[in-house]
């Protein structure tokens, strides 16, 4: 149906040398020309804002691109796509010292999955798709621009696969989780416009379904505010959803502890979402625990009280939410929080085959490939399970992975490379990113769901990163997950949580040197599987704390904003130079 939402496009055609000229068909003629380009404008009157999704027209928004462009040449234009997209793009590098492959991507990947292809010619198309992953949400989620989608900006169809709508059950999160860590921070600026403008329509959801105070979002949404039901309940009954995106606006925080960003942006939302929960967790008088109910592990099933990632989900948000009240000083508030996580169960238990259950009750089929692993939401992307934190419950979210397999499609493959990475378990991984290869991508290396479905593409890129750097339990973990295969390499410029820039070179599978550039001034804590006796640390306002434990060496350093702290191998002959 036709919703009035004014378009307007303008093509211009230029030349440097040649004869251009219009016939009576309306037809444009070019004559003896050495070099033609044309520049083609779209605008719609469409705005981000709720309620009437209506902004400036079209077509003065139109007039406003073609003033702003037409005095420029092809050269100028072009010049400044380029320092603009390699501003960003340059932010990071990675060298797993791979061998050039001369052959198109769809022979090269043919040969992949034909066994064809040695050890050097992998590494090297890893390297290729992780960049990718980094290059397609660049193109696809830019301030102003709605945030990357199914299909990003890729989209080929008048009725797209899901409407081209958003999947806020893990979807759009994946799309995301590279940000941050591959030093896109700004690139997140889409979905959390996004994110806030769906929070007056989602306290209408609230009111209207739940008689509640807060905002939710039943999974699915799209660019007109919808946060209501829809006719799948029993794949999309996944009133979590809201809670979940607050993860991205808190590891934002997290990631570049920008106070202002938290007390204006995310804390209003993280703090309304908390309130739904707050009015709508049920109280268990058999266990007297909170859970939530109904509850729906998808898209698994079924119908149940507190299955476990909705639990995992809710303890995060008011966890997070906490945190950040702490930091605001929102005493009230933190009083409430309070009172609710001391009767939350976590969904954090461990069932009779050794597995984490995925449910309240010991149900678990271990002979289900089911390609959601849901319940390991608290092992990644949340940080409450951790070899080094809890280790039972580890040893138990990998009972279940093994159980799982490595199969699925694309976007569960790419969730497995980050769940064997927090496992600290880098051949895994390894082996996850070379079954996506060869088993889950096209052609042109985009994720096949099928169809395509681009949040592959970013998972696997995520979860590439977690293999060389980790920081989600206040430790800047060097590489935690190296597999064995990638026996020498280096990466310059990903980021840490505490707004960290961290360099990292490796030579026999080892940490030969790393440079941690800090943002702020602050205690800075790296671990390392490096003896604590073959390190040396520079940098800091005092000598480094070394201490040494089962995962390796602890390195606690006094850290001055913007000055480099440096961590050599004193067993490498030749330290590789970032």
């Amino acid at each position: 149906n036709d919703n009035a939402l004014e378009y307007a496009g303008n093509v211009n055609l230029y030349s440097t040398d040649g004869e251009i000229s219009k016939n009576q068909n309306n037809q444009l003629l070019v004559n003896n020309a050495s070099e033609v380009w044309l520049t083609f404008y779209a605008a719609t009157n469409y705005a981000p804002v709720y309620p009437n999704y209506r902004g400036e027209s079209a077509a003065t928004k139109l007039q406003q691109q073609v003033k702003h462009y037409q005095a420029r040449d092809y050269s100028k234009v072009w010049q400044n796509h380029l320092t603009d997209y390699q501003g960003l793009f340059n932010r990071v590098e990675l060298d797993l010292t791979g061998e050039p492959i001369d052959f198109p991507i769809n022979q090269i990947l043919t040969k992949l999955r034909n066994n064809e292809l040695n050890q050097a010619q992998i590494r090297s198309l890893t390297e290729l798709y992780y960049q990718l992953g980094r290059y397609l949400l660049i193109t696809s989620s830019r301030s102003g621009s709605l945030p990357a989608n199914l299909q990003g900006a890729w989209n080929n169809h008048m009725h797209a696969p899901w409407n081209s709508d958003y999947h806020f059950n893990i979807n759009v999160q994946m799309n995301y989780w590279l940000a941050n860590q591959t030093n896109l921070d700004e690139l997140n600026k889409p979905l959390f416009d996004f994110v806030q403008n769906l929070q007056q329509p989602g306290e209408q959801t609230a009111r209207t379904l739940f008689g509640s105070k807060g905002w939710t979002l039943l999974l699915n949404t799209n660019i007109w505010g919808f946060t209501g039901l829809i006719e799948w309940p029993t794949a999309f009954w996944q009133p979590e959803a809201a809670a979940w995106i607050c993860q991205h606006l808190y590891e934002h925080y997290q990631f570049t502890l920008d106070n202002d960003f938290l007390q204006n942006t995310a804390y209003p939302i993280m703090k309304s979402a908390s309130q739904f929960w707050l009015d709508n967790l049920y109280k268990d008088t058999s266990t007297n625990s909170l859970v939530v109910n109904p509850s729906y592990s998808p898209e698994h099933g079924d119908f149940t009280l507190g299955a476990a990632m909705s639990q995992q989900i809710i303890y995060e948000l008011l966890s997070n939410t906490k945190l950040a009240a702490r930091e605001l000083a929102d005493q009230e508030f933190i009083s409430q929080l309070d009172q609710a996580l001391n009767k939350l169960e976590p969904g954090l238990k461990i069932g009779k085959h050794g597995q984490l259950m995925e449910w309240r009750s010991d149900l678990d089929d271990m002979q289900s490939k089911h390609r959601h692993v849901s319940h390991l939401y608290a092992l990644h992307p949340s940080n409450q399970i951790s070899p080094i934190t809890t280790p039972a419950l580890a040893k138990a979210a990998e009972v279940s992975l093994n159980a799982r397999g490595d199969g699925g499609t694309g976007w569960s493959k790419a969730w497995k490379i980050n769940f064997w990475a927090r496992l600290f378990n880098g051949d895994r991984a390894e082996k996850l990113i070379g079954e996506q290869l060869k088993h889950s991508t096209l052609d042109n290396l985009w994720d096949n769901h099928p169809p395509f479905q681009i949040d592959g593409n970013f998972g696997a890129t995520a979860g590439i990163t977690e293999m060389l750097l980790q920081s989600q339990v206040n430790q800047i973990h060097l590489l935690p997950a190296l597999p064995k295969n990638w026996q020498q390499g280096q990466v310059s410029g990903l980021k840490a949580r505490g707004n960290v820039v961290v360099d990292i070179s490796w030579n026999k599978g080892q940490l030969a040197s790393a440079k941690l550039t800090p943002k702020y001034t602050g205690l800075v804590i790296v671990r390392s599987k490096l003896s604590k006796h073959n390190l040396a640390v520079m940098g800091g306002n005092s000598p480094a704390k070394i201490t040494q434990d089962q995962f390796g060496t602890l390195i606690k350093v006094s850290a001055q904003a913007g000055q480099a702290i440096t961590i050599n191998n004193t067993n490498m002959v030749h330290i590789n130079q970032l």
